[in-house]
């Protein structure tokens, strides 16, 4: 029972975690259908599409990209290819920032990204100016999500590089019943470790305790009494 207690509170006064930061550092690697990358207790995974990839194209710095190609051949995206970000052991997320950048100075693949919290909290739309300078982009909505889902939802000209997704776990208030439940259930734990001394000491007052402890006085209004050496 006091493990079941610690739990329920570990729930009931958990905190938002530290943010975590996916920025592909690790070798170039084609990510095709199903395959999956994980980082820092978070995974993306590519649901559809041959030409998403983790890849540097020459650059010491890896990222995510959609692009013309997939680095190593000829090929395009689709409309409707997509990838999911998820916690690797599951729970709620807020996506605090990422970088983006078009690569090939020309109008870029466009992304639309999803988030859902059971059903979808809002999108928003990846459309940046082509540079060759990874730039911040700021999110289009706020609040938890338990899956970040982003679609190739308009193709253009060059590739559409992605890095550096600052993402945090976070702690989701229960729901009403079910916190006051948690909460019952505490305060029946700690009714119940307080009944065994009131039995004890009612026992005492009656005289019928084997133990060497002398009344000194008894309480004619109550089976209450004071307890003396």
């Amino acid at each position: 029972m006091r493990t079941l207690l610690g739990a329920l509170s570990a729930v009931l006064l958990s905190a938002s975690a530290e943010a975590a930061v996916i920025d592909f550092g690790t070798v170039g690697v084609n990510l095709g259908p199903g395959l999956s990358y994980e980082e820092d207790g978070f995974r993306l995974t590519v649901n559809q599409g041959q030409f998403l990839d983790i890849t540097n194209l020459g650059s010491p710095d890896f990222y995510f990209a959609v692009g013309t190609g997939d680095f190593g051949g000829t090929g395009f995206p689709s409309v409707g290819d997509n990838f999911t970000i998820e916690q690797i052991n599951g729970g709620a997320f807020t996506l605090d920032g990422f970088n983006a950048l078009s690569f090939g100075l020309s109008t870029p693949d466009q992304v639309t990204f999803e988030g859902f919290f059971g059903g979808s909290i809002g999108s928003f739309i990846v459309q940046i100016t082509p540079s060759t300078i990874e730039a911040p982009f700021t999110p289009g909505f706020t609040g938890p999500v338990t899956r970040l889902v982003g679609t190739v939802s308009t193709l253009g000209t060059s590739t559409l590089a992605l890095d550096d997704f600052i993402l945090t776990p976070v702690a989701v208030p229960l729901p009403a019943p079910l916190a006051l439940l948690m909460s019952g259930l505490i305060g029946i734990y700690a009714l119940g470790r307080r009944r065994p001394a009131q039995r004890l000491l009612s026992e005492i007052c009656l005289g019928r305790s084997p133990l060497d402890v002398s009344i000194s006085k008894r309480s004619p209004q109550s089976d209450r009494c004071d307890l003396g050496a």
